[in-house]
């Protein structure tokens, strides 16, 4: 596990949801959209990639709807994919790497992503 490696990007300072995390790269589903066609879709538009080998690790309800409203997170980890990474747009602030060891230590946007990082395949 010690090998694995998550990108994450700094949520703006001036986010209304969840300001100055961690946090993965994602957003709603439009209209008709899958959550796979959503995933390629936002890092498509976040990250300049297409996701070409990916999983879905779980699912996660907000945990704070009262602040943020009710919302479910799908959460995938990508292997592999066609592009450059670049930080792209207004949303973070930066990209960065860490490993799956090192994310206790940093402000998550959630705890959830902990055990859910947790099931990545360091073998891919």
């Amino acid at each position: 596990m010690k090998n694995c490696a998550v990108l994450l990007g700094l949520r703006n300072s001036q986010s209304e949801l969840y300001p100055d995390t961690w946090d993965v790269f994602g957003g709603h589903c439009e209209e008709g959209e899958t959550i796979e066609e959503a995933l390629v879709r936002e890092l498509k538009e976040e990250l300049g990639i297409h996701p070409t080998r990916y999983e879905k690790l779980g699912m996660f309800t907000e945990q704070n709807p009262e602040k943020y409203g009710e919302a479910q997170y799908y959460i995938f980890a990508v292997y592999e994919w066609a592009g450059e990474l670049e930080n792209l747009g207004d949303e973070h602030q930066s990209i960065q790497w860490f490993k799956v060891n090192e994310l206790q230590s940093i402000n998550l946007a959630s705890t959830k992503y902990l055990e859910l990082f947790s099931q990545i395949d360091c073998g891919n």
